[in-house]
């Protein structure tokens, strides 16, 4: 597999520098053909693993930033495969509706069974949320 799409996104996936600069030209090469671009400022690449810090990429004759964190698909994503950030953040957002949604929790008027259904597909879907793998 080397990449992942979604919408207007892509992620690009390879084993060594030279092999993502390709991925990178080709759909370049290929968008320019239909008057399209790819933007250099809102691509970033990342570099999981290894023991030399990869040289820079470039796109539309731009280099490419480097970052050791990024957000996909609503998942934060890090070079370490770090998943605990992803977690607090999850976390973090799930708290947000739960508190946004106080009054529906301390009504009289909504009864127990619609404030669990209410509590499962509002405040437990943001924490348990995966986006739907490549190809399904």
């Amino acid at each position: 597999m080397t990449d992942i799409d979604f919408a207007d996104d892509i992620s690009l996936l390879a084993e060594t520098r030279d092999s993502l600069q390709e991925l990178t030209t080709n759909p370049e090469t290929e968008a320019k053909k239909l008057g399209l671009r790819i933007s250099a400022q809102k691509t970033k690449t990342m570099q999981i693993g290894g023991e030399q810090a990869m040289t820079p990429l470039s796109a539309s004759q731009q280099t490419i930033q480097n970052v050791d964190r990024f957000t996909y698909l609503g998942s934060i994503l890090t070079e370490d495969g770090d998943v605990i950030t992803d977690d607090n953040c999850r976390i973090g957002k799930a708290s947000t509706v739960f508190r946004h949604m106080r009054s529906i929790w301390s009504s009289p008027v909504i009864n127990t069974n619609t404030k669990i259904w209410l509590f499962n597909v509002t405040v437990l879907s943001v924490v348990t949320y995966m986006p739907a793998k490549h190809g399904r």
